[in-house]
């Protein structure tokens, strides 16, 4: 597949998420602000499944299944040691932030809608990615697939400001290393919902300013 083939599916996935997110948010910002957090989380999970879901169907149509986009398990422990690494480390530097620790161990309704989203944005995004993009990419080389697929990750995150789209770019090198270093996703999904999982919903709180 060209390489203008696979940005312009990456670009529908993008879209959908954008303007179902747009479409969301200004019932997010209606409700009362002791909830609004919790409605932005799900608006997350109803907007990613939206791209996902479209994503899927034009993948599908294409004669493109998971499995042959890295959705297959990997007998090698490199990747999950790989993914551990990364997923601490970079979630180490979040916790860092006062409003990200704040939130991150807490125990509430509100982490649960949180944990949801990171389980639902983990297997969404790395899918798209790292198992699409850098699997379909790989015959342009190692490091053009690497760049390619962090840029693309670190654009989709635009709305975060230059800290967000800088921290996710660095995420996708690290997560297309690991893809590269198994030749499955799942790894990436698991570490990206740890990274998720532990820093969300300060995260959103913080960049997003909800």
């Amino acid at each position: 597949m060209r390489v203008v083939s696979i940005l312009s599916y990456v670009l529908v996935f993008v879209a959908v998420d954008f303007l179902v997110s747009f479409l969301t948010y200004p019932l997010v910002m209606r409700s009362v602000p002791a909830t609004r957090i919790e409605y932005f989380m799900s608006s997350i999970i109803f907007s990613e499944l939206s791209g996902f879901l479209t994503f899927f169907y034009l993948i599908k149509r294409r004669g493109i299944t998971l499995r042959e986009i890295g959705f297959t398990n990997t007998r090698s422990p490199l990747p999950f040691m790989l993914t551990l690494i990364i997923a601490l480390a970079y979630s180490g530097l979040e916790l860092q932030i006062p409003s990200v620790g704040e939130y991150a161990f807490q125990l509430n309704d509100l982490k649960v809608i949180a944990v949801l989203t990171a389980v639902v944005a983990g297997f969404v995004e790395e899918i798209v990615f790292r198992g699409f993009v850098v699997t379909l990419t790989r015959e342009k080389g190692v490091l053009r697939s690497t760049l390619l697929s962090a840029c693309l990750f670190g654009l989709a995150h635009l709305e975060w400001g230059f800290g967000g789209v800088l921290g996710t770019f660095l995420l996708g090198l690290g997560m297309a290393y690991v893809m590269y270093s198994g030749r499955s996703v799942i790894p990436c999904i698991i570490g990206h919902m740890l990274i998720d999982g532990l820093t969300e919903p300060g995260l959103a709180i913080t960049f997003l300013h909800i």
